[in-house]
């Protein structure tokens, strides 16, 4: 980098007098032949100080190829290699926070099922449980108090109501109706006592 012959041609007394009121700014800007080092010319023109710069050009370049297909070898700019990595990495994690996730959904989601009995006529069902009720006359339901009263807890069972429909009783806090007709397979789910059910016809 070199100044041209005129490079500050004011005293240092003149700069210190003109320092507030001295301006900036860019002039020319030249392309120079590849190797040739570069340069800086600066020019006065009353308060303005005037930079003017000249610029080796680089030398061509190949232009960076990706492969098609990201390698650990591949025999392309570094840069693919780097890529890869950073893809695999990425992905590594994002399988593991996914498998954890799918673990935690897994533990979340599961409803333990319990195999109730004909007898079972008058229970106290429990939240977090899926009672199986076989084919019942009646079905006089006690739903337990819930254990935390800030989780939201849900009642499911199932029952069949045989050529006789199942007389069916449900706490008196349960908002909703079920009307239970012969020959039909309920699954009923009771979420902060709303009720809400489906049912098939049973298969013979």
């Amino acid at each position: 980098m070199k100044f041209s012959q005129n490079d500050f041609r004011f005293s240092f007394a003149e700069a210190v007098v003109l320092r507030e009121e001295m301006n900036a700014a860019v002039g020319t800007v030249t392309t120079l032949p590849p190797d040739s080092p570069a340069q800086v010319t600066l020019e006065r023109e009353g308060n303005t100080l005037q930079f003017s710069f000249g610029i080796p050009q680089g030398e061509a370049g190949e232009g960076s190829v990706l492969d098609e297909e990201m390698s650990d070898d591949s025999g392309n700019p570094v840069r693919n290699r780097v890529i890869k990595a950073y893809v695999d990495d990425a992905d590594s994690l994002l399988s593991s926070e996914i498998a954890e996730l799918s673990d935690r959904l897994d533990t979340l989601c599961f409803v333990p099922e319990l195999p109730m009995s004909g007898g079972d006529s008058a229970p106290t069902l429990f939240s977090g449980i899926f009672y199986l009720f076989p084919e019942m006359t009646t079905l006089d339901l006690t739903l337990s108090p819930p254990e935390d009263p800030t989780v939201v807890n849900e009642f499911r069972f199932r029952f069949t109501s045989g050529s006789t429909p199942t007389v069916l009783s449900l706490p008196a806090s349960v908002k909703g109706e079920l009307q239970v007709e012969a020959n039909r397979v309920y699954e009923v789910s009771i979420l902060d006592d709303y009720l809400v059910s489906q049912s098939w016809e049973v298969l013979t």
